[in-house]
C-alpha cells in the first residue's frame, strides 16, 4: 500500500491511499487450534509449507513462530503510536532476561545499530526475517545457523529504549507484519 501523507505543524491532516496491491491471496487455513504449548517441538515442523515469496515452503517453517521469551508481558502494541509507525511489539521483562530465536535460520545482523541498539536479525528463508533490538548483550554471530528456541541474545534498554524491553519485529520481503500474528 502507498499512501500520501499530509501535515501540518507535525500532525497528519490528510491521508489519501494512492495504490494497493494484493500480492498473494489469503487462504483459509487452522495455524493453531488451542493454548497449549506443544508437547514435541519437533511435531510443530510437521504442518508444511507457509508463505513464500516465490511461492514454495519456508524451511523448517512451522506456521507459528515461537515465543521470544519464556513469559511474554506486552507493553506496546504493532501500528501507530505517538503519531508514528511502531513496526514491532514491545514486550517487558528484566534486564538481562534470555532472548530465543523464534524459528531456526541464520543470523544477518548482531551488532549496535542506531535506534534498534544492540539488534539480532534472522533470516528464516522464504523472505522471513526476525528482529530483536534493544539487547543487553548478543550471543551469536553474523552467519550462524540458529535453532527454533535457541538463546540468542538478553534483553537490555539499549538504543532508543524507554525502559528495559524487548522490541521484537517480524518481515516478509522486507514489510513489517503484526508479530501477534505469526506467534
Amino acid at each position: 500500500m502507498v499512501t500520501e501523507l499530509i501535515k501540518e505543524n507535525g500532525k497528519v491532516i490528510e491521508k489519501e491511499v494512492l495504490d494497493e496491491q494484493t500480492i498473494k491471496k489469503a487462504k483459509a487455513k487452522v495455524v493453531l487450534v488451542g493454548t497449549a504449548e506443544s508437547s514435541s517441538s519437533s511435531s510443530s515442523y510437521s504442518s508444511g509449507s507457509s508463505y513464500s515469496s516465490s511461492g514454495g515452503s519456508i524451511d523448517n517453517y512451522s506456521g507459528t513462530l515461537g515465543r521470544p521469551l519464556s513469559n511474554m508481558r506486552r507493553l506496546s502494541s504493532f501500528g501507530m503510536r505517538w503519531g508514528r509507525m511502531h513496526y514491532g511489539i514491545d514486550l517487558g521483562g528484566g534486564m538481562g532476561t534470555p532472548i530465543y530465536a523464534s524459528e531456526s535460520g541464520k543470523v544477518t545482523q548482531a551488532c549496535y545499530s542506531g535506534t534498534y541498539g544492540l539488534i539480532v536479525k534472522i533470516s528464516h528463508g522464504g523472505g522471513l526475517e526476525t528482529r530483536y533490538a534493544h539487547c543487553s548483550k548478543v550471543h551469536v554471530k553474523v552467519g550462524q545457523k540458529v535453532s527454533r528456541g535457541q538463546k540468542i541474545a538478553s534483553m537490555g534498554a539499549t538504543g532508543n529504549a524507554r525502559g528495559t524491553h524487548l522490541h521484537y519485529e517480524v518481515r516478509v520481503n522486507g514489510v513489517a507484519k503484526n508479530p501477534f500474528n505469526y506467534l
